[in-house]
Formats: C-alpha cells, sequence, structure tokens
C-alpha cells in the first residue's frame, strides 16, 4: 500500500473433594440424575434414539437433514437441496443412509451409531466437478445451548453463535451434549422457541463441512489507476470441488456431560499468539538496520529485533527504487545483507509484490525465482487497488478467464509454494479470536479453496488489524494491559505494520506515526519501541506469548486442526495426528474464576502413563503439554488430586472418567 493515506475499513457443577469447577469431575461414584427439558416434538422423519451415557437414560428425536448449496456457474445463484435420510440397518446394527442429487453427481452417506452415546457420521462425496457454497448437516436439539467460547469457558450461547475451525466445538443442550469434531469449517448454534407463542426452546446446530461464507474472498471488480477512485469489492460466493473431493463430519452426542479434553490453539502451553506482518512501503536501508539492529550504524545488534530475539514476517519489493523514485531495497548490498541476518535469525522474508509498480507476469515469475532463496510461504499484495497483479486485484484469475491475461499470478505463486495470501482485509480489532463474541465468524485465517479450474486446494488467506496508527494508539494497543488481556482470552492478533516510517516532524498527518526517530544524524528505534520489544521478549521468555512468523501460524493451525480425540469406555481419551506435533496443549475446562486456593491443578494428568512435558493451573482449568508423534495415539488420563488426612498422609486421588466412549467407529 503505497502513502499509507487512507484508513482500512474496521471490517458449573460442584465436583467431589471440594473442589469448585465448571465441568462434573466423574469420579467411579455416580451424581444425582437432573431431569431434561420435554423435547419438541418430532420431525417426520426422525429416528428415536436412547442414550444411557449419563446418571440417567435420554431419549432423543434425531433427524439429521444434508444442506447441498450449489451453483451452475461460480457467481451464479445457490440452487439449495434438502436431504433427509431413509435409514437401513447394516451388519453391526448400525443406521445407514445414502443420498444424492443426480443433478450434480454429490453423493452422501450418513452412519449413525448408538452404543450408550451416539455418533454420527457424514461424508460428502464429488463425482463430478461442482461449484459449491455450502455442505452442511444440520440437527435440533431440545433446550437452549451453552457453547464453549474461544476462551475455553462455557457460557450460554448467544441468538445466533459461530463455533470456528480451531476451537473445540462442543455444546450441551438441555441434557445432551455435541462433541463435533475439527476438519470442518465451523458450527453455526441458533437457540430458537421460548417466544410469546410459548414454542419450547431448541437449539439448531449446521454443521459446515466446507462454507463459502467461512471462506470469504473479496476481489477488485477492475484494475485502475488511482487507488482513491471508486471500485466495488466483489466477492467470489462458491468454490470449485473436483470428482474425488470429499467432506466429513463426526459429531458425538451424550447424556454424560464429563470433563473433555479441549486443545488450546497455540503450543507449549502458551495463552496467546502475535505475529507481525511488516509492509515493505517505507523500508530504506537506514530505517531497516535501525528496526533490526537498534541503530542505522550499527555493525552487530545494539537494540531492535535482533538484539531482543524476535521474529517477525517482513516483505520487500525486490526492487524498490524505479527512475529515481522510490527507496532502494533488495537492490541494495546493505539492505540485502541485513535481510539474510534477518532470516538466519528465524524471520519471513516475503514479496510486498515483485516491486511497488504494477508488474506484467512475466516480472512476478522472475521475482518469485529471486525470491526462492528465502523459502517465503506468504504472499502479500502491494496497493492492490492500483497493483493489476495482486491476488486480491486481478492476479487470482484462472488461466481461461479472459480478465486475467497478463495479470494473473495464481499458478505463479502456487509453483512457487505459496500457501499463506493476505486477504487484503483489515479490522480495527486486535483480537482475532474475540473470545465472548460468538456472534460473529472468528476469522484469522481460513482455506481458500478453489477459485477457477486448475487452481490449488491448499491455500490459506489471512486477516490483519489495522496498526498504521497514532503513536500513541500504537503503543497503547500493544502495552502492557492490552497484552495481558489477550492472554488472558487467549486471542490471537496478526498485526499489518509500517515499523520503519519515519516521516519529517512538520508531517501533520504522519509524523505522529513514527515509531522511530532521528537523533544524532542517525536512526534508531525509539525507547517506546524498546520497550515494547522488551515486554514481548519477557513473555515468550514466560512462556505466555507465541510470536511466530505468519507461515509458522498457520502451519501450526493446519497441523492442530488433524489432531483426533476419541474417548475411551476406562474414561481415557486418545489423542492421535497424522503428523508430528510438538508442545500440543489442551485444557481441562473449569470455572472462569476459581477460587484463589486453586493455584496449582486440580487434577493430576497422565499421557501414557507419566506426567506431561508441562502443566499448570489457570482462571478456566488445568493446562497441559506434550509431544504427539504421527500415528502413534497416546493415552491421556485424569486423577484428582490426592486428599489430605487428618493424620498428615493423603489419600490417593480417585479416577477421573473423561466424557463417555462413542462406540462405532
Amino acid at each position: 500500500m503505497a502513502g499509507m493515506a487512507r484508513r482500512r475499513p474496521a471490517l458449573v457443577a460442584r465436583g467431589g473433594l471440594g473442589l469448585t469447577m465448571g465441568l462434573t469431575l466423574r469420579l467411579l461414584a455416580s451424581a444425582p440424575a437432573v431431569a431434561a427439558p420435554p423435547p419438541p416434538a418430532p420431525a417426520r422423519d426422525a429416528r428415536t434414539i436412547t442414550l444411557t451415557d449419563g446418571d440417567k437414560p435420554v431419549e432423543l428425536a434425531l433427524a439429521p437433514r444434508l444442506l447441498l448449496h450449489l451453483h451452475a456457474a461460480a457467481d451464479l445463484p445457490a440452487r439449495e437441496i434438502k436431504l433427509s435420510p431413509t435409514w437401513r440397518t447394516d451388519a453391526a446394527g448400525h443406521l445407514l443412509a445414502d443420498l444424492a442429487d443426480e443433478e450434480s453427481g454429490v453423493a452422501v452417506t450418513l452412519r449413525l451409531a448408538v452404543s450408550g452415546a451416539a455418533q454420527l457420521q457424514v461424508e460428502v462425496r464429488y463425482t463430478r466437478r461442482a461449484w459449491v457454497s455450502l455442505a452442511a448437516v444440520e440437527l435440533v436439539l431440545p433446550g437452549r445451548a451453552q457453547v464453549l467460547d474461544r476462551d475455553l469457558v462455557m457460557r450460554p450461547a448467544p441468538p445466533i453463535a459461530y463455533l470456528d475451525r480451531f476451537g473445540t466445538k462442543k455444546l450441551r443442550a438441555g441434557a445432551v451434549t455435541a462433541l463435533i469434531d475439527d476438519g470442518i469449517d465451523g458450527v453455526v448454534v441458533r437457540t430458537r422457541g421460548d417466544g410469546p407463542e410459548g414454542e419450547r426452546a431448541r437449539t439448531e446446530v449446521r454443521v459446515e463441512m466446507f462454507s463459502a461464507e467461512a471462506r470469504p474472498f473479496l476481489h477488485d471488480a477492475r484494475c485502475r489507476a488511482d487507488w482513491r477512485a471508486d471500485n466495488p469489492k466483489l466477492s467470489r460466493p462458491a468454490r470449485l470441488r473436483e470428482p474425488g473431493d470429499r467432506d466429513l463430519a463426526r459429531v458425538e452426542l451424550h447424556a454424560d456431560d464429563g470433563p473433555v479434553l479441549a486443545k488450546s490453539r497455540w503450543p507449549e502451553g502458551r495463552a496467546a499468539a502475535l505475529a507481525v506482518t511488516d509492509h515493505a512501503d517505507q523500508s530504506s536501508p537506514d530505517t531497516f538496520s535501525a528496526l533490526t539492529r537498534g541503530r542505522s550504524d550499527a555493525e552487530t545488534p545494539v537494540g531492535g529485533l535482533l538484539f531482543h530475539h524476535l521474529v517477525i514476517t517482513k516483505s520487500l519489493f525486490l526492487r524498490g527504487e524505479t527512475d529515481g523514485d522510490g527507496k532502494r531495497q533488495l537492490e541494495d548490498e546493505r539492505f540485502a545483507a541485513l535481510t539474510e541476518e534477518l532470516a538466519r535469525g528465524g524471520s519471513e522474508i516475503i514479496p510486498h509484490s515483485v516491486t511497488p509498480e504494477p508488474d506484467e507476469r512475466e516480472a512476478t515469475a522472475a521475482g518469485l525465482e529471486r525470491f526462492d532463496r528465502y523459502r517465503s510461504a506468504t504472499w502479500i499484495d502491494h496497493q492492490p487497488e492500483t497493483n493489476c497483479e495482486a491476488f486480491t486485484n486481478q492476479g487470482w484469475r484462472g488461466a481461461d478467464d479472459r480478465l486475467g491475461g497478463k495479470w494473473r499470478i495464481a499458478d505463479l505463486l502456487a509453483r512457487h509454494r505459496y500457501r499463506y495470501i493476505w486477504s487484503a482485509r483489515d479490522t480495527d480489532d486486535v483480537d482475532l479470536v474475540a473470545a465472548g463474541h460468538l456472534e460473529r465468524r472468528s476469522l484469522t485465517l481460513w482455506p481458500l479453496g478453489r477459485l477457477a479450474p486448475g487452481d490449488p486446494d491448499d491455500r490459506w488467506l489471512f486477516k490483519t488489524s489495522w496498526m498504521h496508527r497514532d503513536q500513541e494508539e500504537f503503543f497503547r494497543v500493544l502495552g502492557p494491559e492490552q497484552l495481558d488481556r489477550l492472554e488472558r482470552d487467549r486471542g490471537a492478533t496478526l498485526l499489518h505494520t509500517y515499523l520503519e516510517s519515519l516521516k519529517a516532524t512538520q508531517d501533520p498527518r504522519f509524523a505522529q506515526h513514527n515509531v522511530l526517530r532521528r537523533r544524532g544524524g542517525l536512526i534508531e528505534t525509539s525507547p517506546r519501541l524498546e520497550k515494547l520489544f522488551e515486554d514481548l521478549a519477557r513473555r515468550i521468555a514466560a512462556g505466555t506469548l507465541w510470536m511466530p512468523t505468519l507461515a509458522a501460524l498457520g502451519d501450526w493451525l493446519q497441523q492442530l486442526d488433524r489432531v483426533r480425540v476419541r474417548y475411551a469406555a476406562d474414561g481415557s481419551a486418545l489423542v492421535s495426528s497424522p503428523v508430528d506435533l510438538v508442545g500440543l496443549t489442551f485444557q481441562i475446562p473449569g470455572d472462569a474464576e476459581p477460587p484463589a486456593s486453586a493455584s496449582r491443578p486440580l487434577v493430576d494428568v497422565l499421557v501414557d502413563g507419566s506426567p506431561p512435558r508441562g502443566l499448570r493451573s489457570d482462571r478456566a482449568g488445568t493446562v497441559f503439554w506434550f509431544d504427539l508423534k504421527a500415528g502413534r495415539p497416546a493415552k491421556v488420563e485424569l486423577r484428582a488430586r490426592p486428599v489430605p488426612n487428618a493424620d498428615g498422609s493423603d489419600v490417593p486421588g480417585r479416577v477421573v472418567k473423561f466424557v463417555a466412549s462413542a462406540h462405532g467407529e
């Protein structure tokens, strides 16, 4: 973005042993039964099942319905299809149903197994090319819902609640607990009833296996010379599914409301994530030296990013100066050497487009070849309104799109293995996870899907928080109180910054945005920026904050999305993944405000019979982490802490059972 003149719009139950917890510690003794609210009248195609894994049986009229939104072409209106199953029984006694839409070639299989708890599995298969904006399964549960919020605290659901891809998807409606596997785009929970007509409350649950609404993409209608000129943003309402693609969902239904393992978003027990994407617009050799080493004349770090061992995603121009206009960047030998040093320190070096000017396809192809030395995985468009090749301008288009022409870069990015692309969307919100705001979708990173034939299906978009702010606002937003809150809420911020901005003091518009300063003919980081860097480094060392590059953040979240938790008949939980994860973190959710005496974990945790690599207690429960090997499930068990006897000895803690097993895999 050149000039930076515009501002983008903001787009309790009580457990045993005297412990107060927001989960029920299911010891080997049973708790008193709780009567379920009367269910709404069952649908005509409902199958009544009985859940027997709780303290008392719960009858549930279950009528799953498949919802498909299919399009004849990407930009044409959707054809809405609703399919209800006709069940049959297989040899194992499980219920099966096969559904199909002949026109599109979409085939669906539903499988329902009931053995104490119930397990519903849904598979959508694409046998022909299809444009899709939604593939979801809908359920209705009796009663009002409580949901596990993004900070891992159970709260009453608002009238509409969005559970996101990377959060543990748990809800309790009436006497039924629903657990939904990851690997989907999200869950939408709507509360109905209890209105003036006296309709009984019910909870409608939409499990979105594939949802274009959860995968937003906006692009400029056309390329223009002046970024201030009117140019509406257009959406791409559908995505292309190819033959062989599948969508999967798995829902467990329990009468039991025992503890569950809630995946934390961040590794090593860290409470929050902060990533910096610093745009190239204001970079020059002297300011870059100040940002990386603390001062423009420093031969070794005396401050700045390298001194504090902080990493960022730094976008740069291959050539920043054209015909004497602009600022030299990677074409400058000193600048290039600093870039190599920053990369060795762990930062991610990426293109901010190849140059500040519109680059035709051949120039972008040549530039990406030169950026390969940095193993770049992230692409950030420069001023997408005027850079015609910007992915969010014309660069996204397919080979058969006449509007793409010389500006098409989507295939070039795929060829050079770019996985993460800036959505060109900014917000004034700092915490993109937004715990406590389930009424809106949480968008940090999301899979894009195929926009055109030939596209790869492994690209992700990301959204950023606008940070080219007045100094006072910049340092307030990133001050200790706000970072404490980010950690408390288990949030994430992806910052869109211009840390090298250094406007003259007489510039009335931007001089107050500077976080570098001129002093004695040199450029250096300001004391306030150094103090911020010190605070970030302290939090990282203390294990509360994770500060990755954008690519590291995206890779971690994709790996986390592949982790699965299964509850065993003996009360333990099995955790598995097809990839290795270091520092995989879980939480056993408890009360939002535990008593002051709960300064240590309320339960002991064993992973494959040994204590986990790390464990602590905080306001929301017990947090622990361990390393998980690909294809080798880890067994997690809980024990209540020992109870002291009058003689000073301890009575060994009893087994704490997780929510009951859902058989039928």
